[in-house]
């Protein structure tokens, strides 16, 4: 679905070089073993015969709380507290100058594509957009 999103709008997105999924935690005390927006975003690439390529440009270091079933002060206070100091750039990641595209699965609050996208710039991208599959309910 995403790979064919990407190919019917080929020109929404000609200028980003590369696919930066949303990191899920996965180390000790994980609700998943597995990164389920990098397989999506691998699969894309492997589809795309490698036109999309994937960096993995930031971790997530700690779990945190889920956001989507979740009230917007609930999302906030999450994103506020624990979501920004568990999402660090990884090692070795390249930003400078590069046009990133971040895919998440679900947009709850927009926190996350926001501390995503922050890291990025501040480790020199020059443009950071978001891509997200699904848009959670806004609940008062």
């Amino acid at each position: 679905m995403l790979h064919q999103l990407l190919l019917r709008h080929a020109t929404w997105f000609e200028e980003y070089a590369l696919l930066c999924p949303v990191p899920s935690f996965v180390g000790p005390g994980a609700r998943r073993r597995w990164g389920h927006v990098e397989l999506m975003c691998a699969e894309v690439s492997v589809r795309s015969a490698g036109e999309w390529p994937v960096e993995h440009l930031v971790r997530k270091v700690a779990e945190t709380e889920p956001m989507s079933a979740t009230t917007q002060p609930e999302r906030l206070r999450i994103a506020g507290e624990s979501l920004s100091r568990s999402l660090v750039l990884a090692p070795g990641a390249c930003a400078e100058g590069r046009r990133i595209l971040v895919v998440d699965d679900v947009c709850a609050s927009g926190q996350t594509l926001l501390t995503v996208a922050r890291l990025l710039r501040r480790a020199g991208a020059e443009e950071v957009a978001g891509l997200v599959l699904a848009r959670a309910s806004l609940r008062s």
